[in-house]
């Protein structure tokens, strides 16, 4: 039976969704993470918000986003740095074309006290577009994203090691709120790190997932 990673296990069981997205609009996103050394260990993100924007049809930013916009429990940014044309770019599982940060916030209450742990995981995958960039609500899939913790704080586990992220997002097209979201997933991250991280950037080496 497949273990689906409770966040309970380091997040309280229950957040009250303060500065919720109160958008008529729900997004119907969802991503999972799933270990490669052991595929019954899975984490799973359902993301209530979910927003892109595009520099040109070859260039586009998602941020989704598990719980508040301003105290998520799952983060995810992706950016695709080329588009597939129909007819012309071959389906393989191996072509990458977008990168993928995806971030686990994690709240954890031991007897030495209670800690705010952030995990960061990088990779890449192939993003598959199933509507038009610019259209008002973007569809997409993600598929075979590689993805391996990148940065953490002290006391973050890592229970998934290297690991596949796929599934399928909707976003709202609205670019005020990318860089929105972006700065405050920067300044959060940054916070829990203890030093400065930027969020849709590779400015660090990926780190051993064996941590205490």
């Amino acid at each position: 039976m497949t273990r689906v990673l409770s966040l309970a296990l380091l997040i309280p069981a229950a957040l009250l969704c303060v500065g919720c997205n109160t958008s008529l609009w729900t997004s119907q996103s969802a991503l999972a993470v799933v270990s490669q050394d052991d595929t019954s260990l899975r984490l799973q993100g359902d993301f209530n918000s979910a927003y892109y924007v595009f520099d040109s049809t070859e260039s586009i930013t998602v941020v989704l986003i598990e719980g508040p916009e301003d105290n998520p429990t799952q983060a995810a940014a992706i950016r695709m740095m080329w588009q597939p044309k129909a007819g012309l770019t071959p389906v393989n599982p191996d072509a990458t074309n977008a990168t993928i940060q995806y971030i686990v916030f994690a709240n954890r209450r031991t007897d030495a006290g209670f800690f705010r742990e952030v995990g960061v995981y990088s990779g890449a995958g192939f993003l598959h577009l199933d509507s038009s960039p610019g259209d008002a609500r973007l569809n997409a899939s993600l598929w075979q994203a590689d993805l391996l913790l990148a940065d953490r704080s002290d006391r973050f586990k890592d229970l998934l090691g290297q690991s596949t992220l796929r599934g399928s997002f909707t976003a709202e097209r609205d670019g005020v709120k990318v860089q929105e979201l972006l700065k405050r997933l920067n300044l959060k991250v940054s916070q829990r790190l203890g030093y400065p991280r930027l969020v849709g950037e590779e400015n660090r080496q990926p780190v051993a997932t064996s941590i205490r």
